[in-house]
């Protein structure tokens, strides 16, 4: 995550030598554009015959003439279907974002400073030493006068600022994709039924015989290449607006670090 921190230096109003609370603000902002390769799998079902022996035996009463059982297949092709993948382009749509930086009026509260004139009377005053060796307070010598200077104490007061934020609006951006969709894939099957037939000579007995054919069939099997697509995106950039105090020669490295370890505590 990259953090980019912008640095606002401001002096109190009115205030002289005393300190107010520093903040940050989080600001979310975009980068720009970039195309970025993505992989793909682009597939396609084949099919494949698979075939195996088939061995089948029967039997039947025959005449003892001397019978010879013979098997005779019957075959037939059955067509059919089967669900299989085909990978389409399609065009798709990503929404990317574009921001400007603007600025809002807040009230935050600081801490200022207000001062008044206070009089009060000054006076030179006479001291006697008594018995027991102690100062004792012998009146004034006539020497007063009023003095008057300005005392100021902090209060709190709020103060319009000026506070950025990001407006950002969406625009779609399109672009080429592969999507893999499911169609009907037509088939067929080989297989065959087998009637046993009788040839007699003489007596009835019983005779067995057997018979070996191939049964195929057509079994899909998937079939996936990787391809390269380009697709457009935008990395999130987490800014932080801060504001310092006004002061020669400012560190604002150690001001960040100051400001971010008070909002950790």
């Amino acid at each position: 995550m990259k953090i980019y921190v912008l640095l606002l230096v401001v002096s109190l109003i009115g205030a002289e030598g005393g300190e107010h609370e520093n903040y940050c603000t989080d600001l979310l902002d975009f980068g720009p554009r970039e195309e970025v390769q993505e992989e793909r799998l682009q597939c396609h079902t084949v099919l494949r015959t698979v075939c195996e022996e088939v061995e089948q035996k029967d039997c039947l009463e025959v005449c003892e003439q001397t019978c010879e059982v013979t098997l005779v297949p019957s075959c037939k092709l059955t067509p059919g279907s089967l669900e299989a993948i085909r990978s389409t382009v399609n065009l798709s749509e990503v929404m990317l974002h574009t921001c400007s930086k603007e600025e809002a009026r807040e009230l935050h509260t600081m801490t200022v400073y207000e001062c008044e004139n206070v009089t009060k009377t000054h006076c030179t005053t006479l001291w006697d030493i008594d018995e027991n060796g102690e100062k004792v307070w012998a009146g004034n010598d006539g020497d007063c006068k009023d003095v008057t200077w300005e005392e100021c104490h902090p209060v709190p007061k709020e103060v319009p600022v000026l506070v950025p934020y990001m407006n950002c609006t969406e625009y779609p951006v399109n672009f080429v994709d592969v999507v893999n969709a499911t169609t009907e894939l037509p088939t067929s099957e080989f297989d065959c039924e087998v009637r046993p037939i009788q040839e007699c000579k003489s007596k009835t007995s019983t005779k067995c015989g057997s018979v070996t054919y191939q049964k195929c069939s057509e079994v899909p099997e998937l079939v996936c290449d990787p391809i390269t697509i380009i697709v457009p995106k935008q990395e999130q950039l987490h800014k932080k607006w801060c504001q310092f105090d006004q002061a020669e020669n400012i560190d604002f490295n150690l001001e960040v670090k100051k400001i971010l370890e008070k909002v950790e505590e």
